[in-house]
């Protein structure tokens, strides 16, 4: 239907079989990360999903980058990931494509209508200031397969919510834009002692404001 293929990270969520279904038409790479109930006992796997599974836990980014790398291996010419959570909705996916195919976008970032922390809010403004790129952490996105290959596989990128891929882009003045999308109800978070970490995670990735 659209020459685009969906990377979703997932890890221990039970809803990912309703998230499929609504996405039934695209072609999608799902990066298991070790959950303790196999995503392929979960999800009728067929010609157009592609199941990828770590044997154990190796985090968000690294699934994410290894969904990334194998979304650059097919022939589609643009990758989106989104968040296995429900939190981006269906109805986001066909208005950012064509805004992307139209604009000749390197790298689109999906701006949320809504931020779950307030670390967020902060990090997307000062973004926003500096780069006038708003919402860096959030999970849509949608790559041009020529530009990422030419990068994904060149780099190590660290633990930072992929950050340090946004600034190799920018580095390469490839062009990378803000589309607005929006957010579904608020998705279900983990403790408050695994959000506080979270928070102070995501403000230590103020580090890539003071490099140019």
């Amino acid at each position: 239907m659209y020459n685009l293929i969906i990377v979703i990270p997932c890890y221990n969520e039970k809803n990912i079989s309703n998230l499929i279904r609504k996405l039934k038409d695209y072609a999608i790479i799902i990066v298991d990360d070790g959950s303790k109930t196999n995503i392929k006992d979960i999800i009728n796997e067929n010609n157009k999903i592609k199941i990828i599974r770590n044997k154990v836990n190796r985090g968000y980014e690294y699934s994410l980058v290894k969904g990334l790398k194998a979304a650059a291996k097919n022939y589609y010419k643009y990758v989106l990931t989104m968040d296995a959570d429900g939190e981006h909705l269906k109805s986001n996916i066909e208005k950012s494509y064509n805004y992307v195919k139209k604009n000749k976008i390197d790298l689109l970032i999906g701006s949320r209508s809504r931020f779950n922390r307030f670390s967020e809010k902060v990090l997307s403004l000062l973004f926003s200031l500096k780069y006038k790129i708003k919402d860096p952490l959030s999970g849509f996105k949608i790559y041009k397969i020529d530009s990422l290959r030419k990068i994904i596989n060149k780099n190590k990128f660290k633990e930072d919510f992929l950050i340090d891929l946004i600034r190799v882009f920018i580095d390469k003045k490839l062009k990378v834009r803000n589309y607005d999308i929006k957010s579904s109800k608020k998705p279900r978070r983990p403790s408050s002692m695994s959000n506080i970490k979270t928070q102070f995670k995501i403000l230590s990735l103020l580090k890539y404001l003071l490099k140019i």
